[in-house]
Parts: C-alpha cells; sequence; structure tokens
C-alpha cells in the first residue's frame, strides 16, 4: 500500500492481514471468578486506541456519578480545560526533576538508568531490612548520593546504606513535575508504574522479616507517588480533614494497586467483546511466501520499496513537519499516513563522519554498537546475496516483556555516487521460533539511505513507522520520533574521530 499525507504513491509498506478479534490465550487465564483477560502488550496501537474510547466512556460515567460532593476522599471534581502553557527547559537537570518524557526521549530509557539501578540492587540487597522505605537515611548522605546520581555517572551502590538508596528513590518520584497519579494521568503512566509496583511487591514478599507488607508500603510510597492538593493543608494545629481524606484516599488507591497487580495490566474479555469486531481485529505479518503476492512476489515488493524510498529522497520536504530534537545534530519529521492504522511514518536523519559503506555495515552487522537495548540477533534464512530474513530481541524495563521482531530485509551498494540502502518490512518465518518473555513487534517501514555528502562523509536518512506493542498512540507521536533520533545519535557517535581515506572529496 502507498500513501502520504497529499494522497500521493510515496512509500510502500504491505497491507496486514486481520484474524479474528484478540483471544485470550491460556497462560492469560485467570480464575472464573474474574474471566479470562488479556495482556495489555499484546494488543497493537489500533486495538489499544479502540480500548481507551471505550475506556474514556466507562470513566466518564463513573465520574458523574460521584462528582456531587460528599464528605469522603473519593469524591472528584470534573478537570477544568488545563491552560496550554510554554514548556519549562529543563537543560539543566538530569535526573532529579526531570519529567519522564524527556528522559525516555533523551536517554531511550523508561528510567533513568541509576535510579533502575538503584532499584534492582534494593530488591537485590535490601529487601530484608526492617523498616525499608520506613526509616530514614542519614540526610547528609543522602545528598551526596543524589549529587552522584544527578551527575548521570554510573553509581556503585555497594557501598552504600540500604536505608540512604532507599530515601534518595522516593525523592525521586517525589520531585517529579508530572505525579504519576491523581490531577494528570503520566504519559509514561504504565511504562514506568508497573515495574515499580512490581519492585514494591518483589520487597513485600520479604514481610515477615522486613516488616513491610503491601500496606505498609502503600502508606509509605503513596505521598512520593500522589499530588494532593495544597489548599487544604494547614500549618499549625492537626491536619485539616480534606487533607487526612485525600492522604487516605492516596493510600487505599496504591494498596488496591498493590493486592490486584496480577490483573492490572490485563484487559477483561468482556470488555473487549464490546468493541465491534471489526475495530479490535489482530493484525499481523504476512509470510514471506505471501509478501507482495499481488505484486509478484517479495522481491517484486521489496524492489518497489526501494523505488519509493529514492523518490521520497529527492522529494525531502513534501507533507513533512518537522519537530525539535534533542539531539543538535539530528533531524526529526513525521508524516501522517492515512491507512487506519494509527501511526505516523517518522523521519531521522543526520551527517555521519564515514563512507556509505561503512555505515550500511554498522547498521546491518553491529546494531550491538549502536542499540544499546538489543538483547539477542541472528539471521533466520539467508535467502540470496543481499537479502535474509533476520530476527532480533530489544530488552525492556521488568516486568514488560522483551520486543521481538522478524523482519525480511534487502540492501544495495551499487547506487549513484556510491550510496546504500537498506529494506525492512515484518514477516512470519515457520524457522523464526518466538523467544520466550517477549512480543513480537510489527515493523510496517523501515528503510535506511546512506548517501556521501564529500569529505568522506555520509547523509543517513531513516523512515521508520513501527508498533512496538502495548502502547497507545499517544505515546508513538510523543516518543517514537525521539526513540528512532536517539539511535540514530547513537550510529553518528559510534563513528566521532573516525578517520577515513577511501571517501571522496569534495571540491574546493
Amino acid at each position: 500500500m502507498c500513501y502520504n499525507s497529499c494522497n500521493c504513491p510515496r512509500l510502500v509498506w504491505q497491507k496486514l492481514p486481520e484474524s479474528d478479534s484478540a483471544q485470550p490465550e491460556e497462560t492469560d487465564e485467570i480464575n472464573s471468578q474474574t474471566g479470562s483477560r488479556i495482556s495489555i502488550y499484546n494488543l497493537s496501537a489500533t486495538q489499544l486506541q479502540v480500548l481507551r474510547k471505550l475506556a474514556l466512556l466507562k470513566l466518564t460515567a463513573h465520574m458523574e456519578k460521584y462528582c456531587p460532593s460528599h464528605r469522603t476522599g473519593w469524591n472528584w471534581d470534573l478537570p477544568k480545560f488545563i491552560r496550554k502553557m510554554k514548556a519549562p527547559v529543563y537543560k539543566d537537570k538530569n535526573v532529579f526533576g526531570l519529567p519522564l518524557t524527556i528522559t525516555l526521549q533523551r536517554t531511550g530509557q523508561v528510567l533513568p538508568r541509576n535510579i533502575e539501578e538503584a532499584l534492582r540492587w534494593l530488591q537485590l540487597n535490601a529487601a530484608d531490612q526492617v523498616g525499608i522505605f520506613r526509616k530514614p537515611g542519614v540526610k547528609s548522605r543522602i545528598q551526596t548520593l543524589r549529587n552522584l546520581v544527578e551527575t548521570n555517572i554510573c553509581v556503585d551502590y555497594t557501598d552504600q546504606q540500604s536505608y540512604d538508596v532507599a530515601d534518595m528513590v522516593k525523592q525521586y518520584f517525589r520531585d517529579l513535575p508530572e505525579t504519576l497519579l491523581t490531577n494528570k494521568l503520566s504519559e509514561t503512566f504504565i511504562l514506568i508504574f508497573q515495574p515499580l509496583l512490581h519492585f514494591l511487591l518483589s520487597v513485600s514478599k520479604h514481610s515477615e522479616i522486613n516488616q513491610m507488607n503491601e500496606s505498609n508500603l502503600a502508606m509509605c510510597f503513596a505521598p512520593s507517588l500522589f499530588h494532593y492538593s495544597q489548599a487544604c493543608k494547614q500549618n499549625i494545629g492537626s491536619p485539616h480533614p480534606k487533607e487526612l481524606a485525600e492522604n487516605k484516599a492516596g493510600y487505599d488507591c496504591l494498596y488496591y494497586f498493590l493486592k490486584n497487580f496480577n490483573t492490572l495490566f490485563k484487559i477483561p474479555e468482556d470488555f473487549i467483546k464490546q468493541c465491534k469486531s471489526s475495530e479490535i481485529k489482530e493484525t499481523k505479518a504476512k509470510l514471506l511466501c505471501d509478501l507482495g503476492s499481488d505484486m509478484g512476489g517479495w522481491r517484486k515488493y521489496l524492489n518497489e520499496c526501494q523505488a519509493n524510498l529514492l523518490r521520497e529522497a529527492k522529494d525531502r520536504q513534501r507533507g513533512w513537519v518537522s519537530i525539535a530534537s534533542h539531539y543538535q545534530r539530528v533531524e526529526i519529521a513525521f508524516k501522517k499516513v492515512a491507512d487506519g492504522i494509527p501511526l505516523r511514518l517518522w523521519k531521522v536523519s543526520a551527517e555521519i563522519e564515514a563512507p556509505p559503506s561503512e555505515v550500511l555495515h554498522r547498521i546491518l552487522r553491529e546494531r550491538h554498537v549502536w542499540d544499546p537495548e538489543l538483547r539477542s540477533a541472528k539471521i533466520v534464512a539467508q535467502l540470496e546475496s543481499r537479502s535474509e530474513v533476520f530476527q532480533f530481541t530489544r530488552g525492556s524495563i521488568a516486568p514488560r516483556p522483551m520486543e521481538e521482531y522478524c523482519v525480511v530485509r534487502t540492501w544495495r551498494t551499487d547506487l549513484a555516487r556510491n550510496a546504500c540502502l537498506l529494506i525492512e518490512t515484518s514477516v512470519e518465518h515457520p524457522d523464526a521460533i518466538p523467544i520466550p518473555n517477549s512480543t513480537r513487534g510489527l515493523v510496517l517501514a523501515s528503510r535506511y539511505l546512506v548517501e556521501p555528502c564529500g569529505s568522506g562523509k555520509s547523509r543517513l536518512l531513516h523512515l521508520a513507522r513501527v508498533d512496538t506493542m502495548g502502547r497507545s498512540p499517544d505515546w508513538y507521536q510523543k516518543h517514537f520520533g525521539h526513540l528512532q533520533a536517539f539511535l540514530l545519535a547513537n550510529i553518528q557517535s559510534s563513528f566521532s574521530g573516525y578517520q577515513n581515506t577511501l571517501g571522496p572529496e569534495s571540491k574546493v
């Protein structure tokens, strides 16, 4: 299928086959009292978009029901329109006080690396400490640790005190500009909240020793995750009744999440059945033998992709909308595609200090150099000298499953001026065995074009449209382009200081 924002044929990707509405696997079934459920990570962006609309209808009904003022902390006021304000600049912040969105866009990590390592260290070394997250650490040591974490230097927690590290972690969540819960749902809510709940539950499993069960952990952690109203706080005397009610509601909410963790990130089957079957159908990649069947086979399909990529490169600006990048030397743009899949086509480009052939080799055979989340990679089938079926996995923060992809890819090195290109798209192949604890993503389009730009340098262009599964269209709009820019910047920096004597020289 060929689409762009102007309805002119430019890029090609496969028309995906649709199966019947997603059915829960046996591993997703829970007891008959609550029915079958499907993990949110097995759902595509299209499916999540439909389910989100249905959830909004149900949530609106609940809000209308509980809006009248009563004396409990569970009554809600209808939210007022949020005035759009100029986004603050966070150039002087690396970890503390930095929004989760900016952290993800800058580093490709849901959590800052040092905070993730702190949680892992606490889970392995401090889960049996009595009163962990309740007993305070030493203020001076905590500040020293904060300063060390803020520098973004890899921190060794071996010599740190457990209570100091625990307090530092609580301070990190408390200092987030956007709260994880209540007044505004964080864009990375599921990505960060599930690992945090998973961590707290691992601590509660040692409650007979550390005296920190789900209730105590909820009591200690709720103030760091909820932003309560400041209007009802009193400086003197006993707390305001509304303040006590809000604190109680925050505790009840977090305690409920901890007690229902196993079903919290799964969708009830009856909820899915309420959607139209045509809207919730599952989309999968085609078998290699079926790819391009209406064009004469997979070779013809990939050749058409190559031709469209070269045409797109010649008309660089048509239909593209540029956005700001966190990397000065990497450009980001997107294009809307009208094919029913709510994912934009993203374009990132940058200048690389290496000739096209070297850049192509790094992309093809050295992904471990520029993709820090790569966990495994293998050639499933060698189709031709320059065509293969390739399978790879990318890691995710636990307990989210890894991302797994199976793509057919072909490349060329015989273009004019020694330019190179690489075409990738998802396929199903019998030899591509599913990886345990992973979810197979869908590469709708991945196109690389490397052109020489003088002095032995290259201009790298990457077009990408990928469904990683388990993420909503809003997540892709806000983050996916920046994550592609992050990977491109890694390719760029991997050639920093590269000495080349083979590339063409520019004329002076």
